[in-house]
């Protein structure tokens, strides 16, 4: 079971301002703020679409097989290999 609990962690990535949640937070302090306060939550790898530099855009992935008999990721609009 630790085993699946360390590779659940390194599935799930911090991404600058893509999963904003708000979280509701009370003093605990005298100097901390009580209010709403924005944070980051981490999102998992397979819900983010590899990025194609020919499309310059985010396009879903395809396999192909190569001449040398290895598998590769394609670009599904344009067909290059990422």
């Amino acid at each position: 079971m630790p085993l699946l609990i360390k590779t659940m962690h390194q599935l799930r990535k911090k991404w600058d301002f893509i999963d904003l949640v708000k979280k509701h937070r009370r003093q605990t302090r005298q100097d901390q703020q009580a209010g709403i306060v924005s944070i980051e939550s981490p999102i998992a790898i397979a819900n983010l679409l590899p990025f194609c530099s020919r499309c310059s855009g985010p396009n879903r992935v395809g396999f192909k097989a190569l001449a040398d008999g290895t598998k590769a990721r394609v670009c599904r609009s344009c067909k290059e290999v990422i």
